[in-house]
């Protein structure tokens, strides 16, 4: 038996609640604790979004990889506890948590139950060059989500583009489609970085991105067409790692 001690706050917003708005079934996670960092990977269905979350610094035993059956469950949980800092015990097949007032366990699944192949990509990706980069406020991210309303179900597709003379753009459109309404607007006034023509992501990838307060760092790696969106403080980090649509 190992255990980790972790701010409920941070494990709640920054780890827990990230990981749990992906659509795969029962809300898995895959988890492991490693030099005092706990990470936790998750990915959409079709996995076409894959996000790592890590919480750093925490007081914990190394562990080898457990999956979290379901992570709203977790959350469920979590929201009785009145503690500021928990303690949790990973037992064999269920993280225990217990105070004076309360006392849950969350089981795992089966290992083979996740796609085990996720954490050898991610670092696969991470290795990669990347030819641009900007970075996305929150208003910007908030333009991008609310363009919804203006295209509705006509198009799934946010086209990124980038120039010294607009800045970064993004335009609601798709290429396969020419009778549909079309909007375009800036989310980064002014950009220094190489020149790239229009590249189309899924809107869901931003539905996806739970941050509410810090600055999203975009990259992205002409060859295979990979984004990398990473948040990072001195007491987490996330990274949602995608793959460029077909225009």
């Amino acid at each position: 038996m190992s255990n980790f001690v972790v701010s409920k706050d941070k494990f709640v917003n920054n780890f827990v609640t990230p990981l749990s708005r992906f659509d795969l079934t029962d809300k898995p996670a895959q988890v492991f604790i490693n030099d005092n960092n706990l990470t936790g990977v998750t990915h959409s269905d079709d996995r076409s979004v894959i996000l790592e979350a890590t919480l750093k610094d925490i007081k914990g035993d190394d562990t080898d990889p457990f999956v979290l059956k379901d992570l709203n469950r977790l959350l469920s949980a979590l929201g009785f506890v009145q503690e500021t800092m928990m303690t949790f015990d990973v037992e064999p097949n269920h993280l225990l948590y217990k105070d004076d007032a309360i006392r849950f366990k969350s089981f795992f699944l089966d290992n083979r139950f996740f796609d085990d192949k996720i954490p050898l990509k991610l670092e696969k990706i991470k290795e990669q060059t990347y030819d641009h980069s900007f970075t996305l406020s929150q208003d910007s991210l908030a333009k991008i989500r609310k363009s919804a309303q203006f295209v509705g179900a006509d198009t799934s597709k946010v086209y990124l583009s980038g120039n010294s003379k607009d800045g970064v753009v993004a335009s609601r459109h798709d290429a396969s489609k020419t009778s549909i309404d079309t909007i375009s607007f800036n989310i980064v006034p002014e950009y220094t970085g190489t020149d790239f023509t229009p590249i189309p992501l899924h809107i869901d990838l931003f539905s996806l991105i739970s941050e509410k307060d810090c600055d999203i760092l975009v990259e992205i790696n002409d060859k295979f067409g990979l984004f990398l969106l990473t948040v990072e403080t001195d007491e987490y980090k996330l990274q949602y790692i995608t793959t460029a649509l077909r225009k």
